[in-house]
């Protein structure tokens, strides 16, 4: 397909550059053409943007937008499976099959991972080239505002796959930005007791209330683990960090014999401060550390389809490509949880 789009892109700077550049062509015959119909801005693009491209993994002119949803105008030779007028979903992250942590299963871990939206072009556009094999076609009747949620809410699947949870138990999720109100929502759902969130904003205070918070703990203005102890006695079975930087302050929250999930991703690639192990010999800690999905597109499709999460919720706002930078500034002051855009 030839002529000119609209896209965002990395130029090395904290902001995007929206500019005119050639529609991508297909270069394989297992690619797809989309037509982006939306996308959403992630966390992860708020710290490349803020570390000018992640330490060189971002390559400069790259298009951002690793959330997004497309309708299928173009196929290559060899797919059969796929047809023009599908909407599908992106799963961005894509493994190359063969490497050793592919063959044990574990396609997270790929070493020659593509990555969609970070290391090549994404969703941030008009139009996107990506392989067959990471779209998912969206189930009848699900609205794209919804689906567009698909890849984060698979993240946080995964995560949760890797725990046991009691029912009625207290948990603790600190940061109630997109993937902390996800979790929020996630666990409610699935029929755990009290949760508690630690948050700054006023506004994704008030939202992960709404998300099914029962307490919403200001560590600016109250004593974090005084809080926690109050509402649970021993501590919380589980402690999400969502943040990426406390580890320190999860360990403190999580009672004996409880577990901490690490899923956030800190801004220079560190934690917090000295962990002691012996602290987590002595209490039977269990560590899970999570990493995006892991083939769990279907699962979140799934559940997005019945509805449970009322995830459109999440939306703050509604904004056309040429005003991407304006989420983005929304979105680093606290002010928004959950940013649409339309190409």
């Amino acid at each position: 397909m030839d002529g000119i789009m609209r896209a965002a892109v990395f130029d090395g700077s904290d902001k995007l550059d929206v500019r005119n550049i050639p529609i991508s062509k297909l270069i394989s015959k297992e690619d797809v053409l989309l037509k982006v119909k939306v996308a959403s801005i992630c966390g992860t693009d708020l710290h490349i943007l803020a570390s000018k491209g992640l330490g060189g993994l971002v390559p400069t002119n790259t298009i951002l937008g690793h959330e997004y949803v497309g309708e299928i105008i173009e196929v290559g030779s060899g797919i059969n499976y796929l047809k023009i007028g599908d909407m599908v979903t992106v799963s961005n992250n894509i493994p190359c099959g063969y490497c050793d942590y592919c063959q044990k299963n574990l396609p997270n871990m790929c070493v020659n991972m593509r990555s969609i939206g970070v290391k090549e072009n994404g969703g941030f556009a008009e139009y996107s080239i990506a392989p067959a094999k990471a779209l998912y076609p969206i189930p009848k009747g699900l609205p794209i505002e919804v689906a567009v949620f698909a890849e984060p809410v698979s993240c946080v699947i995964n995560a949760l796959s890797k725990v046991k949870i009691s029912p009625g138990a207290p948990v603790v999720i600190l940061g109630a930005g997109p993937i902390g109100q996800i979790f929020v929502r996630l666990l409610r759902f699935m029929g755990v007791g009290k949760i508690i969130v630690s948050e700054l904003s006023s506004y994704r205070t008030n939202l992960a209330l709404k998300s099914g918070a029962d307490r919403v703990l200001n560590p600016d203005k109250e004593n974090i683990e005084e809080g926690v102890k109050a509402e649970t006695g021993l501590g919380a079975e589980l402690v999400v960090d969502a943040v990426g930087t406390l580890f320190g302050t999860a360990l403190r929250l999580v009672c004996s014999g409880g577990t901490i999930i690490l899923f956030g991703l800190a801004r220079d690639f560190k934690g917090e401060g000295v962990i002691s192990q012996t602290d987590i010999m002595l209490r039977e800690i269990t560590i899970k550390g999570s990493y995006i999905s892991d083939y769990s597109f279907p699962v979140a499709l799934r559940v997005l389809k019945q509805d449970p999460l009322k995830i459109e919720e999440l939306i703050s706002c509604r904004l056309e490509m040429s005003k991407i930078n304006d989420g983005i500034e929304l979105l680093r002051k606290g002010n928004a949880v959950k940013v649409i855009v339309y190409p």
